[in-house]
């Protein structure tokens, strides 16, 4: 009975493995262990999709297995390579990004009217009323033309499973790319070209995963308008 039941677990981890690997994270066989150790659903079906929430969730440097195939080359930040083609799929986390297309202040402006309660569509700025409840279900609209949105191109700052940092740009308009990503996301970039150590992007060769690091995403949240400000009055 205990040759079964190690067999039908050794099958189990198997198949949650395979599931993870096949969307492009295959997870550490630690960081599964755990997290198999506290889930009480028995569906397998129900336990895949947990462990797919979970891991787009986690720091992939703690989470997923480092090899060199999803992994950056070790030597990515070597500017002495003119360019080269890296096949991947590299599997990479989101820790920041910019839309270089704007001004500074301009982002620091958009980042005051979100702390205002206004958001922006089109040339229109959507202020935020609180009901009586004190909730923001009401609306009210605006003329007023509003800052910039976030056309791009963006600059980003990527990360692997094995903590390699890189920068990244956006050489034609990526669609899952904008201010709106949670630092923490989760991409997946595959014949990419690499320019003395920067990715280039394209909506050819990345894929979106989605998912946030929840405390990495609110200090980069309440540093972001500090960093901006710095940058703008002291651009050297």
């Amino acid at each position: 009975r205990e040759s079964w039941l190690t067999h039908a677990m050794s099958s189990f981890v198997n198949e949650v493995t395979s599931h993870l690997t096949t969307k492009g994270l295959t997870p550490n066989p630690t960081w599964l262990s755990n997290f198999l150790s506290h889930q009480r659903q028995q569906n397998v079906n129900s336990i895949k999709e947990t462990a797919w929430f979970r891991i787009i969730h986690s720091n992939i440097t703690e989470s997923v297995q480092a090899t060199d195939i999803i992994c950056l080359p070790v030597d990515i930040l070597n500017a002495n390579i003119a360019d080269r083609i890296v096949r991947g799929p590299l599997a990479l986390q989101l820790l920041d990004i910019e839309d270089i297309s704007r001004s500074r202040w301009s982002q620091v402006e958009a980042i005051e009217a979100e702390e205002r309660g206004e958001t922006t569509r089109g040339r229109e700025i959507i202020r935020s009323v609180p009901t009586e409840e004190g909730e923001n279900g009401q609306t009210q609209q605006s003329s007023t033309s509003s800052s910039a949105t976030s056309s791009g191109p963006h600059k980003l700052i990527l990360q692997d499973a094995r903590g390699q940092k890189v920068y990244a740009f956006e050489m034609s308009s990526v669609p899952s790319i904008n201010l709106g990503l949670a630092i923490g996301a989760k991409l997946l970039v595959r014949d990419v070209t690499v320019a003395r150590g920067v990715l280039l992007l394209e909506s050819r060769n990345v894929v979106l995963l989605g998912g946030k690091i929840e405390a990495m995403n609110m200090t980069w949240k309440a540093k972001r308008k500090q960093v901006l400000m710095a940058i703008a009055q002291d651009p050297a």
